[in-house]
């Protein structure tokens, strides 16, 4: 399964025989942050209250990403017009959409949960027609199928693997 995601990762950053390490390195990195947070919340969502993580989930990420515009002076302020849209965004996202990912690993097995994440690459596939009227082209639908196809037979034989154990352990 990793090996199907890491080349699914080659194939997006691949262009015109020239192979950009940085945007893999990267991918690589924010696919390990994403599960070593997975992991965290996991352990901790018993003890600690969903708003309270999320706050310093947004707190830290919010901070991380000023601190990289005033390092790289490029920030810069939105159109007001743009401001309602932007909050809202803001909003479904890091707030309503991490506390409900929060909620669900409270209640269900991190593996079901990292499951029905592979979706998200899809979702955002329609809101993009959508909103945008863009769709992925050949080399990102391939590379992204392969990506969501990598990460869900791992989660996969994850569940397999609990059950043959839950079964042993059973018998």
């Amino acid at each position: 399964g990793a090996v199907i995601a890491l080349i699914g990762t080659f194939v997006l950053s691949y262009n015109v025989g020239n192979f950009l390490t940085l945007g893999v390195v990267l991918g690589v990195a924010a696919a390990l942050t994403i599960g070593i947070q997975d992991f965290v919340w996991k352990t901790m969502v018993k003890d600690v209250h969903p708003v309270s993580m999320n706050f310093y989930r947004t707190f830290a990420s919010a901070l991380a990403v000023l601190i990289y515009l005033l390092a790289t002076k490029s920030f810069e302020f939105v159109p007001m017009s743009q401001a309602p849209l932007l909050l809202l965004g803001a909003f479904i996202s890091p707030v309503l959409g991490v506390f409900l990912l929060i909620k669900a690993m409270a209640n269900l097995e991190v593996s079901k949960v990292v499951a029905i994440r592979t979706i998200e690459p899809f979702i955002v596939v329609v809101f993009a027609f959508i909103f945008f009227n863009t769709l992925p082209d050949a080399k990102e639908l391939v590379g992204g199928t392969m990506i969501v196809a990598g990460v869900s037979v791992m989660t996969l034989f994850h569940h397999i693997r609990a059950r043959v154990r839950g079964m042993i352990g059973e018998g």
